[in-house]
């Protein structure tokens, strides 16, 4: 049964530390809240969704963040618990929620020009396959698996209507390496698991980047890592010791390519590591020991662009900043403190990330690159055995960003920009900041705070309650939506860089 919402916008003209409250709504949400959106660039149009153990609330909203239309559908049953995706486009829509095994899923359709909504349900045999990860591009929905004992990709298509294709990608052409520079399949290296018992990374995960938004080392020190965009995904491997691997797959033709990538060689050490990131067509490679590390960046046909090197020797000449080590000191209730520690030496640097899981971070300000390069340890567990979830603090480890104050977002599987800003956890972490030009020619300076930072001080300076929230991209602006369950109102705010 249908029912149209009435809402009434109240827009304000507040503009506060760069933010702007942009509406104001009324609304009763009861538990299991989820809260995220679908952002056209094109039309200029977010469609918001307020969710509860009940009902999916929706709206259509302008590039004013004006309420156009709202129409609300009853949520599926408690077993489909993850909203993981969705497919359509314009004002038609097939939202995605799944089970925690991923092969069971409801898709609820969305028609605000119709004015209608439609349920319909999938079950997948995953007994022979690895589920890996999901994701929506180009008004599709994919969910990504690979077969157990084979280097196949197997990627669940489900197109605008709701309908399924899959496609199986053949890899077995291609040599893959785990740990250790071992040949494999490429179920084999989604098998591996990186952090021993504190597994930082799991098996049969891959890692989602999103470098439009201030990505974070939690995330770039995956050895697994994928990347997607309008015409194809890009699958990124740093495994070996001496080379990335990157698998290219096409998005209409679903045709692969493969490519290598050799690593710097450092000799003569015991304890080595190594990654890489895919910023902006460039792949940022680093490699290091306790004795040396080097940064270089090459372009997507392995030219050499730039080379940075560091030893515990000397300071490091491309580091706009100092080391920091930051860490959780204490919980009180579900907020976290966190002390942070000046290191004097390289050499204390390189030793501590060594032995770490190191990642290199990227991201875009003005005509400028800021990189944070260091190491992230696994998440601490929380008194009572608990590990603390994927949000609670704002980004860290990242040019000028310090640590929130230990609010959530909702967990959204395809809320990249949310993912990016929560992703820290209860995390130690170790890092330098660098500032580049657009060709990583390093540049002097202090590090510019980015729009991150401000979301930060926002929440510190106005002492907010725990909400639930959400956070999302527009033409170029950041906006916070918030949840009050104490006042039963929603609001959004944007803040810009």
């Amino acid at each position: 049964m249908l029912k149209k919402t009435t809402i009434a916008f109240l827009l304000f003209s507040l503009i506060c530390y760069s933010q702007q409250e942009v509406c104001r709504f009324d609304i009763d949400l009861k538990n299991n809240r989820d809260i995220f959106q679908i952002v056209n660039d094109s039309t200029k149009q977010t469609h918001l969704f307020l969710c509860d153990k009940k009902k999916i609330n929706v709206f259509l909203l302008d590039d004013q963040m004006k309420a156009k239309d709202s129409i609300s559908t009853t949520r599926p049953e408690k077993s489909y618990k993850d909203i993981i995706g969705y497919s359509g486009n314009k004002n038609n829509y097939n939202l995605y929620f799944a089970n925690r095994d991923r092969d069971k899923i409801c898709g609820i359709n969305i028609n605000l020009d119709k004015r209608t909504t439609d349920k319909s349900t999938h079950q997948f045999d995953f007994m022979n396959e690895r589920f890996l990860e999901c994701f929506s591009e180009n008004n599709k929905f994919y969910l990504m698996t690979v077969p157990v004992n084979s280097s196949v990709l197997k990627l669940y298509v489900f197109d605008k209507d709701g309908k399924i294709e899959i496609k199986n990608i053949n890899l077995k052409s291609f040599t893959f390496f785990t740990k250790g520079d071992y040949i494999a399949n490429l179920s084999d290296v989604f098998e591996q698991t990186i952090g021993g018992l504190s597994e930082f990374e799991s098996s049969n995960t891959i890692q989602k980047i999103n470098t439009e938004s201030p990505t974070s080392i939690v995330q770039t020190a995956k050895k697994r890592k994928f990347y997607s965009n309008s015409s194809e995904i890009i699958i990124s491997l740093d495994f070996s010791m001496v080379k990335t691997q990157m698998i290219f797959i096409d998005l209409k033709t679903f045709v692969p390519r493969f490519k290598e990538f050799e690593q710097k060689i450092i000799v003569g050490s015991k304890v080595k590591n190594s990654n890489s990131l895919l910023f902006e067509n460039k792949l940022v490679q680093m490699v290091l020991s306790a004795e040396e590390m080097w940064i270089t960046v090459k372009d997507l046909n392995n030219n050499l662009l730039k080379e940075y090197s560091a030893n515990k020797d000397a300071d490091i000449s491309f580091k706009n900043s100092d080391i920091v080590r930051s860490e959780s000191s204490a919980f009180i209730a579900i907020v976290a403190e966190r002390s942070e520690r000046i290191l004097e030496k390289t050499d204390q640097f390189l030793k501590k990330i060594a032995r770490s899981n190191v990642g290199i971070a990227c991201y875009a300000i003005d005509s400028n690159i800021y990189a944070t390069v260091g190491s992230v340890a696994p998440e601490k567990n929380v008194g009572g055995g608990g590990v603390m979830g994927s949000g609670g603090f704002g980004m860290g480890a990242f040019p000028g960003m310090g640590f929130g104050n230990g609010f959530y977002f909702s967990n959204i599987y395809f809320n990249n920009v949310s993912n990016n800003y929560n992703s820290y956890g209860n995390r130690r972490v170790i890092f330098i900041q660098s500032i580049f030009d657009k060709n990583f020619n390093h540049l002097e300076g202090s590090v510019k705070p980015n729009v991150f930072d401000k979301i930060k001080d926002f929440k510190g300076e106005n002492d907010l309650p725990p909400s639930d929230e959400t956070l999302f991209k527009l033409q170029g602006a950041y906006y916070l939506g918030q949840y009050s369950n104490l006042i039963k109102s929603f609001s959004i705010k944007k803040f810009q860089d």
